[in-house]
């Protein structure tokens, strides 16, 4: 564990820097970090210290039980790169934890992890330093409804194309693409379906398609640009808490509606049944 090291060369580095005549700047700094804003739900948080000429970076992991905790690190002087990622659960593949560049990757294509992240460049400069976690949340929900026709009588898939599957721990988006499947579920005379995106780089790439399932095949009814249509309306992807958003589909008139907090579009379209 690195909290058990820290305190090994915390003892050498009091006993090489007793005196206040010597030069101090090759003494580490004592850094406090703050975690108790973090919401306990989110029951464990990896982080990471990227250091100048470490290679792996510093790592260690952080149980909700130890959030009211002043964490305590010793750093190189200098700058450090400090990430936090929490909620990394069945779905997030952690690829290369001990390497240069960690990914957090998803795993399935079938769901996202709620993600939330935190990332700082620490001044270490000088003899101690100290911050406050405050986490952002790193997807949003997504939720679509079927709406008239005849589709609550038939199998409907929906399906969401996505241009960024995951991020390295430092905040760069993983530039892969990855799909999305769900079924839906019959409430009342409409189809619903929900998804969770990460944060995508580019909204554009993010592209909506139904289908249903017919007796012998399975055909697209229309495929739906709901990327384009939110950067349009200046939905803001690099804020700090990603807006959830809905897509209501009306087979019967072709209309659809994209909305979230603060706007809504209606488009229309020929949706074939």
């Amino acid at each position: 564990m690195i909290r058990g090291l820290v305190l090994c060369s915390l003892i050498v580095s009091v006993v090489s820097c007793t005196s206040i005549e010597e030069d101090r700047t090759g003494c580490p700094c004592w850094y406090k970090i703050d975690f108790s804003q973090v919401d306990p739900q989110i029951g464990k948080l990896y982080l990471w210290f990227f250091q100048d000429g470490d290679n792996p970076p510093l790592r260690d992991s952080l149980t909700c039980s130890e959030y009211d905790d002043i964490y305590e690190i010793e750093l190189k002087r200098g700058t450090v790169g400090f990430h936090v990622w929490g909620n990394v659960l069945e779905n997030t593949t952690l690829e290369f934890p001990h390497r240069s560049e960690p990914v957090l990757k998803n795993s399935g294509g079938l769901q996202v992890d709620p993600l939330y992240s935190y990332s700082r460049t620490l001044d270490t400069y000088g003899e101690e330093g100290a911050d406050v976690v405050r986490l952002i949340r790193e997807y949003a929900d997504v939720e679509i409804v079927l709406k008239g026709g005849a589709v609550e009588k038939d199998g409907v898939w929906i399906k969401l194309d996505c241009g960024t599957c995951g991020r390295y721990v430092d905040g760069r988006f993983l530039e892969e693409s990855m799909s999305l499947y769900s079924g839906t579920t019959v409430e009342g005379t409409s189809c619903k379906a929900s998804f969770r995106v990460l944060r995508q780089k580019s909204l554009r790439d993010l592209k909506m398609s139904v289908s249903r399932e017919a007796s012998s095949d399975s055909y697209i009814m229309e495929d739906f640009p709901i990327g384009e249509i939110m950067l349009g309306n200046g939905y803001d992807m690099g804020g700090d808490n990603l807006q959830d958003i809905m897509v209501v589909v009306d087979v019967s008139s072709g209309k659809v509606v994209i909305c979230t907090e603060g706007w809504e579009t209606v488009i229309y379209v020929d949706v074939r049944l």
